[in-house]
């Protein structure tokens, strides 16, 4: 039987070979699983053009009530991030969309309206080459958001309740289907570079919210606005060098 020292020293001299392995297995995991997360090429970009939307009903209710309709396009701002895995593209654009105020007899409308798209896409262009050409399908998120108010108040107004002040909003479910092309500008050692694009595509509500809404009340006369349209949008990006990912593995206290 070996003695309660010579014990110890053998446990001593396996744990001192074994954790520097271990830490080796840490650190070559940490590495693997970098080089698995980090994209091929990733890049982010502002965007701007025009959104149609199906606002055929909800123009001839504004009608019937005296008040002016609105455009079937809007004006977009986008701002979206972009990876690519290999021939994948990975993109989740964030979109505004505005229309000029109307003004009928002193009383000012407002609306707006706002998507999030998560978009798978494919280049279908050899890798080698400074562009791509991708077709996209994605799900997302609609917002409406319409507002009535007086056009112009005194300060008795102001301290009545007779003038109308109203926040009417509305969600929906959104399907989309595109096509995205971009012409990369890269630096000569291609740690940062420059991007000019374009985006379009159909977008089609799978779900909208039957009512608006406002102050926690269903408003149940206003038809939807569906986020039923075409889109097309012209993208400037760029992307610079990023700090690597550390791979410090340090114990758990």
């Amino acid at each position: 039987m070996m003695s309660p020292v010579k014990v110890f020293l053998t446990f001593t001299i396996c744990l001192a070979a074994f954790v520097p392995s271990a830490r080796a297995g840490e650190i070559d995991t940490c590495s693997a699983m970098k080089a698995a997360m980090k994209p091929d090429r990733q890049y982010g970009y502002l965007s701007v053009g025009t959104t149609w939307f199906a606002n055929d009903d909800l123009n001839a209710k504004l009608k019937s009530s005296a008040y002016s309709s609105f455009k079937s396009n809007a004006l977009t701002f986008s701002i979206s991030d972009h990876k690519e895995y290999k021939r994948l593209i990975f993109e989740s654009p964030l979109s505004l969309h505005f229309w000029k105020d109307n003004v009928d007899s002193g009383i000012r409308t407002s609306l707006f309206s706002s998507d999030l798209l998560w978009n798978t896409g494919f280049n279908v262009l050899p890798s080698n080459l400074p562009a791509i050409l991708f077709p996209e399908l994605g799900l997302g998120l609609g917002f409406n958001l319409m507002r009535i108010r007086s056009d112009s108040k005194t300060l008795a107004t102001i301290l009545t309740t007779t003038e109308p002040n109203s926040l009417l909003w509305q969600g929906s479910f959104l399907f989309n289907v595109g096509i995205g092309s971009d012409l990369i500008v890269a630096a000569a050692d291609r740690n940062a570079g420059l991007t000019i694009g374009i985006r379009a595509g159909y977008t089609l509500d799978i779900y909208t919210a039957k009512h608006w809404y406002s102050d926690g009340v269903t408003i149940s006369d206003v038809p939807s606005l569906p986020h039923n349209g075409p889109y097309v949008r012209v993208i400037l990006g760029g992307w610079g060098e990023k700090k690597p990912m550390k791979c410090d593995m340090k114990p758990s206290t």
